[in-house]
């Protein structure tokens, strides 16, 4: 085991270090790793949504709650002003504006 980490190191040195020569680089990637792990650990559970489209929703579904959370937006409130308009004809053009950093921006402050 410790032959195997030893080897990475000396494989991965340059990689490792280089948060050493640019201060712009995180010393860890926690918060990256974070990000994935709602990934990772929802994907065996799309194995049971009944169906590929049942999937496909899911998906969806756990995309527009995650983008809410990078764009720290209250997904009811969020959900709760978008729906009705989706649901009324709007243009394709329109969409960007729906997005959750989008919508967040042409909040009103509080």
């Amino acid at each position: 085991m410790m032959g195997k980490a030893l080897k990475y190191l000396t494989n991965h040195q340059v990689a490792l270090t280089r948060f050493l020569d640019d201060g712009r680089i995180p010393i860890d990637n926690g918060a990256v790793e974070r990000l994935h792990i709602r990934a990772a650990m929802t994907r065996k559970n799309f194995l049971f949504a009944g169906s590929d489209a049942g999937g496909e929703r899911a998906a969806i579904a756990y995309t527009v709650l995650g983008s809410c959370a990078l764009a720290d937006v209250n997904p009811v409130e969020y959900l709760a002003d978008v729906l009705p308009r989706l649901a009324r004809r709007i243009r394709l053009r329109d969409v960007p504006d729906l997005m959750p950093a989008a919508w967040k921006q042409s909040r009103p402050k509080r």
